[in-house]
């Protein structure tokens, strides 16, 4: 690792423009211009701006690309290119100047361009090791969860930027400011591998869980999965139109969700446009709904109030996933009520006990005394035996200790 030293002036002459800062490990710009009025500022005062890290690099473009700075950098860059000017909050003697007006504010320009730019050049390393040194640099300072995963080189992370490019996403109004869209990709990635979708189990997201699915899948990822996750995208894409109104990151998954669950389990050919139609209207009831004051919440909101209310506390964890899961399967199911399973059955599906349980507000429909789900029988009001569907529209939510008063069982 060599030591460099150039002054702004022999920075703007001879590196300005031959350093690339968007290497694939980097994270975009992110620094508001205030942050950067700042740093200038900082500069003109002639304080210590702190080390910047690039590398050696063989491209007909660039001589090197930054490896810790790049904000710094930019701010420079676009300050001596006339982007935007100084604060006159951080500096009143001085007004709002451009850099070319710095010529006629005394000494400013000549402290300017002899101010010292501290490099530490690397000349050697690999792809994986420049990107660990990256981590480690960035330790203590404001990386998301996006950032830090985008900087782990493997199948993984190759995986998730090829797909976070998928046409649905982009359709979405979910923006993809500091890689969001990789982040809901690596999010899918997980809920595929690790979760379980036939017991409703759903891993938990924060970055510990998904920085271990990207060690632990470097090499080659589970093209099973891969391939689940391809044709779920494709065929929401199929589905959505405009996906604009779909804002929210915590909705996305849910919405993932649903859709591969219905198109595993459900007949829904010719129904696609319905998942749409749906998710425009709850997410607008979503929207809508009263999270302020739990004990005024409408009977006829409370699905809602519960997927909003997990959305906003401890989105990340699997109990949020499965809450908002249950309540936008069980509310679709409740709008489609003679919905089909694919392979028909004398047993209701989870599903369809979900949308039966919350359409009859957890009560017993012969006691009308409270049943908890776990503990629900669910029943044919028109018999199996009789030729009664297994549908939403046919089955009745009852309490255990209700069979003997009459009703005939699914």
């Amino acid at each position: 690792m060599d030591h460099m030293v150039k002054s702004m002036y022999s920075y703007q002459n001879e590196l300005m423009g031959k350093i690339e800062f968007d290497a694939w490990y980097q994270r975009p710009e992110v620094w508001s211009k205030k942050k950067k009025q700042k740093l200038i500022d900082s500069i003109l005062r002639g304080y210590d701006i702190g080390v910047i890290y690039i590398r050696d690099i063989d491209d007909e473009t660039y001589d090197y690309e930054v490896l810790d700075g790049q904000q710094r950098l930019r701010a420079i860059d676009q300050f001596m290119l006339g982007e935007y000017k100084t604060s006159s909050k951080l500096n009143q003697d001085i007004d709002q100047i451009q850099y070319d007006e710095l010529k006629q504010h005394g000494e400013l320009l000549p402290r300017w361009n002899s101010k010292e730019l501290h490099f530490q050049k690397i000349t050697k390393g690999d792809d994986r090791t420049v990107a660990d040194f990256f981590l480690r640099l960035q330790e203590g300072m404001e990386l998301n969860t996006a950032e830090i995963l985008n900087a782990i080189v493997g199948d993984m992370r190759s995986r998730v930027i090829s797909l976070s490019k998928h046409d649905f996403l982009k359709k979405t109004g979910i923006t993809d400011t500091r890689f969001r869209h990789r982040l809901l990709v690596a999010q899918v990635f997980n809920l595929e591998i690790n979760g379980d979708f036939e017991n409703k189990s759903f891993p938990r997201m924060g970055k510990k869980e998904l920085l271990r699915m990207y060690e632990s899948y470097r090499t080659t990822v589970p093209r099973q999965k891969l391939r689940s996750i391809k044709r779920t995208l494709n065929l929401l894409n199929r589905i959505f139109e405009d996906a604009s109104y779909i804002r929210n990151q915590g909705d996305f998954l849910p919405i993932y969700m649903l859709t591969r669950y219905l198109k595993r389990d459900y007949a829904i050919r010719g129904l696609e446009n319905s998942i749409s139609d749906f998710v425009a209207e709850f997410l607008l009831k979503v929207h809508n709904v009263d999270v302020k004051n739990n004990t005024e919440v409408n009977p006829a909101d409370r699905q809602y109030y519960d997927y909003r209310y997990a959305r906003m506390s401890g989105a990340l964890s699997s109990r949020s996933f499965k809450i908002r899961f249950n309540v936008i399967l069980g509310q679709y199911l409740q709008d489609h009520p003679n919905l089909q399973q694919k392979d028909e059955s004398r047993a209701f599906d989870y599903g369809q006990k979900l949308a039966i349980y919350q359409r009859d507000n957890g009560l017993c429909q012969i006691c009308d005394d409270d049943v908890k789900f776990e503990e629900a029988e669910f029943h044919h009001e028109s018999p199996y035996v009789d030729g009664g569907s297994t549908v939403v529209d046919n089955g009745v939510l009852v309490h255990p200790d209700c069979h003997p008063r009459g009703l005939v069982t699914g």
